[in-house]
């Protein structure tokens, strides 16, 4: 679900409420929030973290950056605003 896909403010709701934000962290456009496009495709290559039992979802707690194989794959970052 993305129901502010394309402002930059978080593509998932709990998100909003928890005051995260998915940013981008490639070359130039490091920093910036994604668009519609990226977060759309974010939601889609989720499906990456359930292929293997589920592992992508917990990734987060042994990866030094916190990031699931979706982020990883896109170069994306959730951060407290």
């Amino acid at each position: 679900m993305t129901p502010v896909a394309g402002s930059g403010e978080a593509d998932r709701p709990r998100r909003c409420a928890s005051g995260a934000v998915v940013l981008l962290c490639r070359g130039a456009q490091t920093g910036r929030p994604l668009g519609f496009g990226l977060s759309f495709a974010r939601q889609i290559v989720h499906v990456v973290d359930a292929i293997p039992c589920y592992l992508g979802f917990l990734w987060p707690l042994w990866d030094r950056e916190n990031r699931t194989f979706a982020d990883m794959m896109l170069s994306t970052r959730v951060v407290k605003r």
